[in-house]
């Protein structure tokens, strides 16, 4: 269980935090719908796999749920000629095996 009050603490005092200029950040990657679903994809297939690995059945299978539907979004997204980047060739998103006992 998460302790409230420890969280509650910051780690670093605010007089030590330096302040970062706007400039500094780097703006995100602007990415496709298709992009988007297909990196979601790969990213669930991978907490599936740790949460299958635990013994966490329900939460592995919720996961694989997830992942078909970012699947099935992804190669939506591929078909539609005017969505930003649909004309780009990219490797195609597997379809996620069934999970693991």
């Amino acid at each position: 269980m998460v302790n409230a009050e420890l969280i509650a603490i910051p780690f670093m005092p605010q007089a030590q935090k330096k302040p970062r200029p706007d400039a500094a950040i780097p703006a995100p990657a602007v990415l496709s719908p298709s992009e988007t679903a297909r990196y979601t994809s790969d990213f669930l297939e991978c907490l599936r796999k740790i949460a299958s690995r635990q013994g966490h059945g329900v939460m592995a299978h919720l996961l694989e749920l997830a992942q078909y539907e970012a699947h099935s979004l992804a190669a939506a997204n591929a078909r539609t000629p005017d969505s930003p980047g649909a004309g780009r060739s990219a490797p195609p998103v597997p379809v996620p095996a069934p999970a693991e006992p």
